[in-house]
């Protein structure tokens, strides 16, 4: 079932956001090869396991009974419209594909440290001539953040606030500060959180694209 499903590399991570009728308590959650879905599996006991398969479109229950038999269960759900307001798993691909590597960095304006931090990002891209994608924390206001981007002089044109379960199930928005890399694409798994200097950002973000 995992390999039908293209979990990426069988790398599991625990305590991550729950998208199921079940708790995080012994759930684990993986990646898989398509950008949007990920894998759940919750042990309600050491012989009892649920998987989930979940994007923004379907979300799949699969249970085994006594006798191992498979039972399945889905709920789809209707694609939305695109908003250009919103970075969604949908703009995330188009992302990726259309470029060989890039830097997601999600960003609130609402703190003085998330701000150094754009700054010396922009800078740090700007650098090492890599894209960057900002990102906002959707719980930013955004009267305030425009008023933020012109007395800064921030070079961004387009706010996105984060609406796409691949950056969320990665744990981008847990934090006001996030960076992730991206090449040949793949998103690189480390992520750098918190605000840094424009040389430590430098050093990430080379290594990860070395990788």
């Amino acid at each position: 079932l995992l390999d039908e499903w293209k979990v990426q590399n069988h790398q599991w991570l625990n305590g991550t956001p729950d998208f199921s009728d079940v708790g995080d308590e012994n759930s684990y959650l993986s990646s898989t090869n398509n950008i949007g879905t990920w894998v759940k599996l919750h042990f309600q006991s050491p012989r009892d396991l649920l998987a989930y398969r979940i994007n923004s479109d379907l979300v799949e229950k699969v249970s085994w009974d006594q006798a191992c038999i498979e039972h399945s269960q889905k709920q789809e759900y209707q694609p939305a419209e695109k908003d250009p307001d919103l970075f969604t798993d949908r703009d995330l691909r188009e992302v990726i594909a259309k470029n060989p590597s890039g830097v997601i960095y999600l960003w609130t304006p609402h703190t003085p440290c998330a701000l150094k931090g754009l700054r010396n990002v922009i800078m740090a891209t700007q650098s090492l001539g890599v894209k960057l994608f900002p990102v906002l924390d959707p719980a930013s206001n955004r009267k305030h953040t425009r008023r933020i981007i012109r007395q800064q002089g921030f070079p961004i044109k387009q706010l996105r606030e984060v609406a796409s379960l691949e950056l969320i199930f990665r744990g981008l928005t847990n934090h006001h500060s996030g960076l992730l890399v991206f090449s040949n694409g793949e998103i690189k798994r480390d992520m750098l959180r918190g605000p840094h200097n424009a040389q430590a950002y430098i050093d990430f973000i080379k290594e990860r694209l070395q990788k």
